[in-house]
C-alpha cells in the first residue's frame, strides 16, 4: 500500500512496475497515484500496474495514473484538472468510474486508450467498453450484480492475483471481471 505520499510525478509511484498494489491518498502534479515520464520524440519511461486500486488521489493532469499502462485494475474517487482517472495512458480491463475533473477532457480520463474498460463517457476509437455504473461493493470489490463480471478480454501476458489464480478470472469461473479482481462480495 502506497499512502499520502507526494512529488512533482507519481505521487505513489514515478515509473515502474507494480503488482497488487493499492495506492491512495497520494498527490503531484502528474499522476497522482502512478506516473510514467514523458521524454518527448515518441519515448517515456514506463509506469506499469497489474491489478491496482488507484483512490483518492489528485494531481493536475491523470489523478489516478499519468503516461502509464494499467491491467486490471480500478480508479475511483480520484482528482485532476484533466482526465481524474487517467491521463495519457493506455488502460485494459479497468474500471474507471467517480473520478473528477473540472477541465472539459472529462472525469474519468484524458488522452488515453480504453479497452474492454467500464468507464463514462464511452472512449472512442477503443474496442469492448461500457458505461454502465460498475456497481462496486468497495474501492477494490465487484458486487454480485455488477455488469464488469464477463466483461473484460483476458490479458497477456497473465498475472497472478490476489487469490493465487493466474489470470483475471474470478475465484469460481473461467470468466473474466474488468477492474481489479477480488473476492466476491454477497
Amino acid at each position: 500500500m502506497l499512502t499520502g505520499n507526494s512529488a512533482l510525478y507519481g505521487g505513489g509511484a514515478h515509473y515502474g512496475t507494480l503488482n497488487n498494489c493499492t495506492l491512495t491518498g497520494n498527490s503531484a502534479d502528474e499522476g497522482g497515484g502512478a506516473c510514467g515520464e514523458y521524454l518527448g520524440a515518441g519515448q517515456y519511461l514506463p509506469c506499469e500496474l497489474y491489478n491496482c486500486t488507484l483512490t483518492g488521489n489528485s494531481a493536475y493532469y491523470g489523478g489516478g495514473a499519468s503516461w502509464g499502462t494499467l491491467n486490471n485494475c480500478t480508479l475511483t474517487g480520484n482528482s485532476a484538472y484533466s482526465g481524474g482517472g487517467a491521463s495519457g495512458s493506455t488502460l485494459n480491463n479497468c474500471i474507471l468510474y467517480y473520478n473528477t475533473a473540472p477541465s472539459d477532457s472529462g472525469p474519468n480520463y484524458s488522452s488515453s486508450a480504453l479497452n474492454y474498460c467500464c468507464t463514462t463517457p464511452m472512449p472512442p476509437y477503443s474496442e469492448g467498453n461500457i458505461t454502465t455504473d460498475p456497481q462496486l461493493a468497495s474501492a477494490s470489490h465487484l458486487s454480485a450484480n455488477s455488469p464488469c463480471r464477463e466483461q473484460a478480454a483476458p490479458p497477456t501476458p497473465p498475472e497472478r492475483t490476489l487469490t493465487g489464480n493466474l489470470g483475471p478470472t474470478h475465484p469460481r469461473s473461467a470468466a473474466t471481471n474488468t477492474g481489479r479482481v477480488q473476492p466476491p462480495v454477497a
